[in-house]
């Protein structure tokens, strides 16, 4: 029997930026979070550590087989089209009630006053 959906709020915000840097924390990316609000970020551009936790979340949040590889723009490129497909699959397999794809927690943002939020620049 599948494990039934539920929602969750979380809001801490994760940023890798090129296996080069890692912030983790609730301010926003913005001089009113970063300056006068009461939030909290750790940040560190530890090559080893950005890679590997990369790694890891990319894995626990997308299944293992969806985690980034080397890094590479190429990886990362492909990476992502995998990640859009999963999507759509774990969707389809919510409305029929069925569990996500090989322990995989990736869904589409639904929002209905406006357009998918997924999109690459």
């Amino acid at each position: 029997m599948p494990k039934r959906y539920r929602e969750i709020y979380i809001h801490s915000k994760l940023m890798f930026v090129d296996d080069v840097y890692t912030t983790l924390g609730s301010a926003n990316l913005n001089a009113r979070s970063m300056v006068s609000d009461s939030e909290f970020n750790i940040c560190t551009d530890d090559y080893d550590f950005s890679r590997a936790a990369r790694l890891r979340v990319w894995g626990n949040i997308a299944g293992d087989d969806l985690d980034g590889g080397n890094g590479s723009p190429q990886v990362t490129a492909m990476t992502h089209q995998d990640w859009l497909r999963r999507m759509k699959a774990n969707e389809d397999h919510r409305t029929k009630r069925r569990a996500p794809e090989s322990n995989s927690f990736i869904h589409p943002f639904e929002d209905p006053r406006g357009e998918p939020l997924v999109r690459l620049a």
